[in-house]
C-alpha cells in the first residue's frame, strides 16, 4: 500500500506542476495591460514602467513564471495591483471564510447524499423512495443562483429568521455563526446531496440484486448488516468518484455562493481579480482551486485502494 500510495503522490505533483503552467500561461493571455488598469489611463507612464518592473512584467513569460514558481515556494505569491498588498495575506484573511461554508456544506452533502441514497435503493418503489427521488432530482436541476435568491426571499426578507449578509465566523460567536451561514451552507450542499444520493441508489440497486447478497439473506443475516457491511461497501467506489469531483467546490463553488450571500471570501476576491485584471490575485486563487481538485482525486484513488484490494494490487 506503501508504494501505491507514494505513486499517486508523485503523480499528483506532476499533475499540479502542469496546472501551474497552464494558470500562469492563460491568464497571461487575458487582453488589457494590468498596470494600466490598476493605475488608470491618466497614471504618468514613469509610474506604469516602474509598477512593470517591481512585478517583473517586463521580463520575458518563462522567466516571469520561474520568477512566480520560486516565491511561491518562499510563500510569497506576489502583491496586489489594486489592494497593494501581499496575495498570501489576502487569501489567508479571505480564505477561512470560504472554508467556513464550503466544509460544513461538503460534510452535510455527503452525509444527506449517502443516507438518502441508502433509503431510497432498500426502499425502492414504496412512496419514500418516489418523494426523495424527487427532491434529488429537483436539488439538481434547480440553478443554484435561484435557490439562493429564493432562500434569501423567504427566510431573510419575508419571515427574518436569518441575516441577508456579514458572515459571522465560528471564533466570533457560535450562534452568530449558525445564523448567518445556515442559508449559504444549504444553498451549497443541496446539488451536490442530489449527485451523490442518485449514485449511491443506482449502486445499491446493482448490488442488493446480485447472488451473494441473496444468500447472506437466506443465512438469517439481518438486514441492517447486510445493507451497511455488504452492500455498501462494494457499492462505494463510483460514489467515491462523485465526491472526490466535488471537493473542489469547497472553493470553487463559492465564486457564486459568495455574490449570492455578499461573503467577502475567495470566491468574491476571484471575481474581483478577473475585472480587474490583478493578476497576482487571481494566480494564487485559482492555483489554491487547482491544488484542492488534484488533492480530491489523490484522496479518490488512495479510497480506492482501500475499499477495493484488487484495485491496489493492480495499480501497485
Amino acid at each position: 500500500m506503501t508504494s501505491y500510495i507514494i505513486k499517486r503522490v508523485l503523480a499528483s505533483i506532476a499533475v499540479i506542476f502542469i496546472v501551474s503552467i497552464f494558470v500562469f500561461s492563460i491568464i497571461h493571455l487575458l487582453p488589457g495591460d494590468p498596470v494600466v488598469m490598476a493605475l488608470g489611463l491618466e497614471t504618468p507612464m514613469e509610474d506604469i514602467e516602474r509598477v512593470r518592473e517591481e512585478h517583473h512584467l517586463n521580463d520575458p513569460l518563462p522567466q516571469q513564471y520561474i520568477t512566480w514558481i520560486v516565491e511561491m515556494f518562499h510563500g510569497d505569491f506576489g502583491d496586489s495591483l489594486i489592494e497593494f498588498r501581499p496575495v498570501a495575506d489576502i487569501i489567508k484573511e479571505r480564505l477561512p471564510r470560504t472554508l467556513a461554508i464550503g466544509i460544513p456544506a461538503f460534510v452535510l452533502g455527503i452525509l444527506l447524499g449517502l443516507l438518502i441514497g441508502i433509503v431510497s435503493a432498500v426502499r425502492r418503489g414504496k412512496a419514500i423512495d418516489q418523494t426523495l427521488t424527487f427532491f434529488t432530482t429537483l436539488s439538481i436541476g434547480t440553478p443554484q443562483f435561484w435557490i439562493g435568491m429564493l432562500l434569501l426571499y423567504l427566510f431573510s426578507i419575508k419571515l427574518h429568521w436569518f441575516p441577508m449578509r456579514n458572515l459571522v465566523m465560528p471564533g466570533e460567536s457560535i450562534l452568530g455563526y449558525l445564523r448567518s451561514a445556515t442559508l449559504p451552507i444549504i444553498c451549497s450542499c443541496l446539488q451536490m446531496m442530489g449527485s451523490i444520493s442518485r449514485q449511491t441508489r443506482s449502486n445499491m440497486l446493482e448490488v442488493i440484486s446480485q447472488d451473494y447478497i441473496r444468500t447472506a439473506r437466506a443465512n438469517g443475516i439481518s438486514e441492517k448488516t447486510i445493507v451497511y457491511k455488504h452492500a455498501l461497501k462494494n457499492a462505494l467506489i463510483p460514489v467515491v468518484t462523485v465526491i472526490g469531483m466535488n471537493l473542489r467546490n469547497i472553493i470553487a463553488g463559492a465564486v457564486l455562493i459568495e455574490n449570492i450571500f455578499s461573503i467577502p471570501g475567495i470566491g468574491v476576491t476571484m471575481t474581483n481579480a478577473i475585472n480587474n485584471r490583478d493578476y497576482w490575485v487571481l494566480q494564487g486563487c485559482v492555483l489554491i482551486v487547482s491544488f484542492i481538485a488534484v488533492f480530491g482525486n489523490l484522496v479518490v484513488d488512495i479510497l480506492y485502494g482501500y475499499i477495493d484490494p484488487r484495485i491496489r494490487e493492480a495499480r501497485g
